[in-house]
């Protein structure tokens, strides 16, 4: 298994597997280490069968993450959090998607 892979299972595990499942997460994807992230997970969400959202968890040098929820078409950062550790990643990312669906 690459590293990246692990990086993105261990980030899906320190959100919740349940808690994926609730945020509708689909089209899981793995990133890529490059010099300022160490790798980190992509995926969209869909609550309610509504409009869809694309979820960034990026794992940076300072073993903290950053969590950026994006629109899909226009790509624009609705939502970004820095310095998040992994026991609050799983309810930071929570709080957003259902807070992106609530507006």
């Amino acid at each position: 298994m690459s590293h990246q892979v692990m990086i993105a299972k261990t980030v899906a595990e320190q959100i919740g597997g349940r808690r994926l499942g609730a945020l509708g997460a689909t089209k899981k994807i793995a990133l890529r280490a490059t010099d300022k992230i160490r790798g980190g997970l992509q995926f969209s969400a869909s609550l309610y069968g509504k409009k869809q959202c694309k979820v960034v968890v990026e794992l940076m040098p300072a073993d903290t993450y950053r969590v950026s929820l994006i629109k899909p078409r226009s790509h624009v950062v609705v939502s970004k959090a820095d310095d998040i550790y992994c026991d609050e990643v799983g309810q930071l990312v929570e709080s957003m998607v259902e807070h992106f669906f609530a507006n």
